[in-house]
């Protein structure tokens, strides 16, 4: 068998993802600052006191959520 690729979906872009590897792990990567951010996935916030525990799957759709000031 081939090299097996899992693939996220990132704020709209497709990643790819280590086996394995938690939400944690991939802001690290991706997004080193996580200061008040928040992250969905397919749709669903998931709390910052699980991001070292979930497990990113193939195919999960991820949003990178950043506070915006307005005016």
């Amino acid at each position: 068998m081939g090299d097996v690729r899992n693939v996220a979906v990132v704020n709209g872009n497709s990643t790819l993802i280590n086996e394995g590897e938690t939400i944690f792990s991939l802001l690290d990567r991706l997004f080193p600052l996580t200061s008040g951010i928040a992250v969905a996935i397919n749709a669903e916030v998931l709390p910052r006191s699980e991001w070292n525990d979930f497990i990113v799957h193939n195919g999960d759709v991820i949003e990178i959520l950043a506070p915006t000031s307005g005016g």
